[in-house]
């Protein structure tokens, strides 16, 4: 037994006694002080029974009980009931723990704290065994990762939206996934049952269903067509605010007999001003409208937004397909288009009446039987280098070539090709033209390569329109950039051909914001961070878009590479300096000015001044130095944005 310093010195007085009871009441009041302002709970209990000796202050403001009421209470007790079991045998046995995760307390008003837990036992001098208990509230922590879990999915069925989006399949069954999708996820509380609706162009005020799950045949028939206005669905398209009802209320005009309980959220799904559609989905009767439910859903229709103007655009292009089918064959021109293998597959009537053969002659033959004997091998191995390779004479430009008729007589003819490649394969197509007229073969070949940078121009200013159309409020800012970038390119003293693709890469670099939903487009304010990550990926559609159009110029790359920075700060793949394009370089500096000289959503327009502070600032850092110098030095010189 061990002995106190006192006991073993009978000549200790009575006053020193009581003076070092008195030390160590004031220690344990010390201590007991120290406890109670630490930031963490603490309890000491009987190793033997489990009762609470102590609880710190912290500990009871916790529970929400006094230190009275936890004295001599099992700890048992103060954990939720239907954890006590399992608790126990957690518990079990005298050696240190530490719970991170998955154990609660349990508050005087019912509700579950979750806390972390570590345990020291200590055997006291009397011989009894103590357990000091320090628990942690992870609230917080708990819903951060909750919030933060929510977050990850979220972007995750983003995903999964868009690449449903990718798939050569009609809007209709686009729409039919996206909602068997979105139904799917287990942490929403939506029940498995919605609608997608779709205003179409013939049916400006009309709600058509596209998609539809788990409705039954009389609401096919009653929700086929919604007028705006009418129902809950009728009521989000007309107010463009989301509608949502616990229950089937007033509001529910479309009912029939034996309808079950419910209630709904009916979100409008807009592009700029207008009404693209609604997505409608079910919930529980007595269900409780949710702030992370609300968010969830307008990130998704603003996808939604997207997919939907891109089939609208789809369909334009289709017609357009169309009368250029019509062109193709009420032009005089020869146009033959070949697959991979070099056999025909297209013959237009103007080849028909050049060469002689008829479309059914032609088709599924070598493309060289246009050509005179010696040169068959020739552009047999010419044709063979361009599908490898992807370069050739024969691409790109026009060529003066000599030709057979099926007559066998010979003629010059001018031959202009492109190479490109979809799914299906690799296609060469001609554009040839009899220039049988010797005088007139040096005009008709000047003709036929300005038509061919006009065309070039033409799309690009379609693309333009197209991304432009869809931002009304940077309307111009890709024309202003390409200008711009021009003026700084020519006092850089570049090659007329370089400023040139330059100009074009300009004019279309924002071409990918044609997948951003355009309410992240125009939206006034700070971007959410999910936001924001769908729009840092319009340099890699764009380059996407792009990277299988035969330009003379590097411009999918270029639009890749317009928002890399010289220090590696910029996306979407971090290059810094010389790794990152001249030509980027330049419509980066261009891009940043415009920018900031003009009017954007979020801000009134900074003004010239402002922008070239900031390109100063950040020359050799974020901007290239001599690239900066040059735009200074134009601006100098009496450059100014065209309105």
């Amino acid at each position: 037994m061990k002995t106190t310093a006192i006991e073993n010195n009978p000549s200790t007085s009575k006053d020193q006694l009581l003076e070092e009871i008195k030390r160590l009441r004031e220690s344990e009041g010390q201590y007991r002080q120290l406890l109670d302002i630490t930031g963490d709970y603490i309890l000491t209990v009987d190793a033997r029974t489990w009762v609470i000796l102590y609880a710190n202050e912290r500990f009871t403001e916790l529970l929400g009980m006094s230190a009275n009421e936890l004295q001599d209470t099992n700890l048992y007790k103060i954990f939720p009931q239907e954890y006590r079991e399992r608790y126990v045998k957690l518990l079990d046995g005298h050696n240190d723990k530490h719970i991170v995760d998955g154990m609660f307390l349990e508050h005087t008003e019912g509700r579950h704290i979750p806390v972390e837990l570590k345990t020291k036992a200590v055997e006291e001098s009397n011989g009894r065994e103590i357990v000091y208990a320090v628990f942690r509230d992870i609230t917080a922590r708990k819903m951060l990762d909750t919030q933060l879990k929510r977050s990850c999915q979220l972007q995750a069925i983003i995903n999964s939206i868009l690449s449903i989006a990718l798939k050569p399949i009609p809007l209709r069954r686009q729409l039919d996934f996206i909602l068997d999708l979105i139904l799917s996820y287990q942490w929403l509380t939506f029940q498995s049952k919605g609608s997608i609706h779709v205003v179409e162009n013939n049916k400006p005020d009309m709600l058509v269903m596209y998609a539809q799950k788990n409705f039954e045949p009389v609401q096919l028939k009653l929700c086929n067509v919604i007028p705006f206005g009418k129902c809950l669905c009728g009521l989000a398209a007309s107010t463009r605010e989301i509608v949502f009802a616990n229950s089937i209320d007033d509001r529910h005009k479309h009912r029939y007999p034996g309808m079950a309980p419910h209630g709904h959220y009916c979100v409008p799904i807009t592009y700029g001003k207008r009404v693209l559609g609604v997505l409608n989905l079910y919930v529980k009767e007595g269900h409780e409208k949710s702030p992370e439910e609300e968010e969830f859903l307008t990130a998704v229709v603003n996808t939604l937004a997207g997919i939907i103007t891109r089939a609208r655009i789809e369909e334009h292009l289709l017609k357009n397909e169309e009368q250029l089918r019509s062109i193709v064959q009420t032009t005089d021109n020869a146009i033959i288009c070949t697959n991979t293998n070099g056999q025909i597959v297209l013959w237009n009537t103007g080849a028909a009446k050049i060469f002689g053969y008829t479309p059914h002659e032609a088709t599924g033959e070598p493309f060289d039987i246009i050509m005179p004997e010696p040169m068959k091998e020739k552009f047999r191995q010419d044709f063979k280098d361009a599908v490898e390779t992807g370069h050739s004479y024969l691409l790109g430009k026009a060529a003066t070539l000599t030709a057979t008729r099926k007559n066998g007589t010979e003629f010059p003819m001018e031959f202009s090709a492109a190479l490109w490649t979809v799914q299906s394969g690799t296609f060469f197509t001609a554009i040839i033209r009899d220039i049988t007229d010797h005088v007139l073969e040096r005009r008709h070949r000047e003709q036929a390569i300005e038509k061919l940078r006009k065309l070039t121009g033409s799309v690009v200013i379609a693309i333009s329109a197209i991304v432009e159309a869809r931002d009304p409020y940077t309307a111009g800012h890709q024309r202003r950039v390409a200008d711009l970038s021009r003026a700084v390119a020519s006092e850089m003293g570049l090659s007329p051909d370089m400023v040139e693709g330059i100009r074009m890469s300009a004019s279309i670099h924002d071409v990918g914001k044609i997948y951003v939903p355009s309410e992240i487009l125009s939206k006034p304010g700070r971007l959410l961070e999910t936001e924001f990550n769908l729009l840092k990926h319009h340099p890699q559609i764009g380059h996407d878009i792009l990277k299988d159009v035969d330009f003379p110029w590097p411009v999918a790359n270029i639009i890749l590479q317009h928002h890399e920075r010289m220090d590696g700060s910029g996306y979407p793949s971090g290059l810094k300096g010389e790794e990152i394009l001249i030509e980027a370089r330049i419509i980066c500096v261009a891009d940043v000015v415009e920018a900031m000289t003009n009017h954007r959503p979020y801000r009134p327009a900074l003004g010239i001044e402002k922008a070239l502070e900031e390109i100063s600032g950040n020359g050799g850092v974020l901007y290239d130095q001599t690239v900066v110098d040059a735009c200074k030095t134009v601006f100098t010189k009496g450059f100014t944005f065209k309105t």
